[in-house]
């Protein structure tokens, strides 16, 4: 016979594991719950009778801005003819788009449109200098770094901007007044020294092909 100390002992151990035991149901039950609740959130989404999305689909973390079409629209303010082999996408704001050369000569034009002027001619020349190592130039010597021409309708400038030490990168900028509507396009290509002299060509074509469609 035990003494009723250790019956009572024995008792209140095993009430003890009975009540770990029913917690560890609630736990695993709760976690079910929560693990079906999260599968449904991620799926709320989609329409009634819509087929699974595959598990390696990328998600935009919760907040994230919608990302903007890859291609241009095809009403559009402006248009231009791609050299061949280049290549164009829609831009993230505040580029309008993207245009690539060939991958053996790499670079990247960006394509951006401001209000007004920005400045004027030698505010955005020396800008841009700036941002490949080169000094700014003076009102009297603009013109020597600059070359004017009409095409479409449109009086267009371009500037070929070199950095000063081998390494420094090169850019050929043309800009684009927009009198309609007061503003300016602007299409900076930027890369190597090497490969931006390689698209010269290229870039000036593109650049005398742009049309500005009335009305848009």
């Amino acid at each position: 016979m035990f003494p009723a100390r250790s019956l009572a002992l024995i008792a209140s151990l095993a009430a003890a594991l009975a009540l770990a035991g029913c917690n560890k149901g609630t736990s695993s039950q709760s976690d079910s719950s929560s693990s079906t609740t999260e599968t449904a959130d991620n799926t709320a989404a989609l329409p009634a009778g819509h087929p699974q999305l595959p598990a390696q689909t990328p998600q935009l973390p919760a907040g994230h801005p919608a990302m903007p079409p890859t291609t241009l629209p095809a009403d559009r303010p402006i248009i231009w003819t791609l050299p061949k082999d280049w290549t164009e996408q829609a831009g993230m704001p505040p580029r309008y788009a993207v245009i690539r050369p060939p991958d053996d000569r790499p670079a990247e034009l960006a394509v951006t449109i401001f209000p007004g002027n920005v400045g004027g001619t030698l505010a955005n020349i020396n800008r841009w200098r700036a941002q490949v190592g080169a000094q700014p130039i003076t009102e009297a010597d603009l013109e020597k770094n600059i070359t004017r021409f009409d095409s479409n309708n449109l009086k267009i400038i371009i500037a070929d901007i070199p950095g000063p030490k081998t390494e420094d990168p090169a850019m050929l900028a043309a800009i684009v007044p927009d009198s309609a509507n007061d503003s300016t396009w602007f299409f900076k290509l930027v890369g190597s020294k090497d490969n931006v002299a390689k698209n010269k060509d290229d870039f000036t074509q593109l650049v005398r092909s742009i049309r500005l469609i009335p009305g848009k």
